[in-house]
């Protein structure tokens, strides 16, 4: 985290000049009781950004969310704050986010985890942390464009199956018969996952 401190315009936004600072200061603590705000987080990615002192903010604002929830009523925040994490996996680096998003959202602090693929996760978070992540949301959505093979058969498997009712028709003897059945179908495949437009995301 502190290489992006070597960078002289970094140093400068983050390091107060001295008690006569006269610049807006931004508190996570004011920012969570006022219920109202929105803060825009937009780093760039790579090395030598910002990336890790956002990341830095972003837990800030998470905790001090936290410390509010827990004095308030049902230990829950009253407003509950969202926390749209769009590309975490590049700008959000947050080690202990698989452990701490069911938590959180019991608090009232829900957080939307949103990355270009699995293994994009898995690379920061690893296996077992990215199924933490996985397990831990209530609400699960595939944007498409993915061609890993083995998270789109998980997927698929987890979408399941459905029956399929199909009817025939025969005539003998004067008497018209009518038969219905049903068959166990898929009811996606990772073929058919796998082209699906951004567009049109599966949740």
């Amino acid at each position: 985290m502190a290489s992006c401190l070597t960078n002289r315009q970094i140093a400068a936004w983050a390091t107060p000049p001295g008690a006569a600072d006269s610049r807006p200061q931004f508190r996570p603590e004011d920012f969570v009781r006022a219920g109202d705000g929105t803060l825009y987080s937009l780093p760039k990615e790579g090395r030598g950004t910002a990336g890790p002192l956002v990341t830095a903010l972003t837990v800030a604002v998470v905790e001090a969310a936290e410390e509010l929830a827990a004095t308030s009523a049902g230990r829950r925040l009253s407003t509950p704050l969202l926390g749209v994490l769009d590309e975490a996996a590049n700008v959000c680096r947050w080690r202990d986010l698989p452990n701490l998003s069911s938590h959180y959202g019991s608090r009232g602090i829900v957080l939307m985890t949103i990355l270009q693929s699995w293994s994009h996760g898995v690379e920061v978070w690893s296996e077992s942390g990215m199924k933490k992540l996985w397990s831990a949301a209530n609400v699960k959505v595939y944007g498409g464009g993915v061609s890993e093979t083995a998270f789109l058969d998980d997927l698929s498997r987890m979408i399941g199956d459905y029956d399929r009712l199909s009817s025939s028709t025969s005539h003998g003897s004067g008497l018209r018969t009518v038969s219905n059945s049903s068959t166990v179908n898929a009811s996606s495949t990772s073929l058919i996952l796998r082209p699906c437009p951004r567009a049109a995301p599966w949740s």
